[in-house]
C-alpha cells in the first residue's frame, strides 16, 4: 500500500473532487484516478461511487469505513 495513495484517499474524501485533490497535490487527475484504483484492488472494494462527473465524489460504505 502506497501512502502517497492513501493522502490523495483521505484528500479526496473531504474535497469531494478529484480535480481539486489533483491541484492541491500539484498532479494530474489521472494520477488521482489511479491512486484510488490501485486502493480499491488492494482492498478488494469500490471505495467510490462515480455516478456523475458533475457531482461531488460519494463514498460507499466500505468507503466511510477505510
Amino acid at each position: 500500500m502506497n501512502i502517497k495513495d492513501l493522502q490523495y484517499y483521505v484528500s479526496l474524501t473531504q474535497l469531494k473532487n478529484f480535480s481539486l485533490v489533483a491541484a492541491q497535490f500539484h498532479v494530474s487527475q489521472p494520477t488521482i484516478s489511479a491512486a484510488i484504483r490501485r486502493l480499491e484492488t488492494e482492498l478488494k472494494t469500490q471505495l467510490l461511487i462515480r455516478a456523475n462527473p458533475h457531482l461531488p465524489v460519494a463514498l460507499t460504505t466500505t468507503g466511510i469505513q477505510v
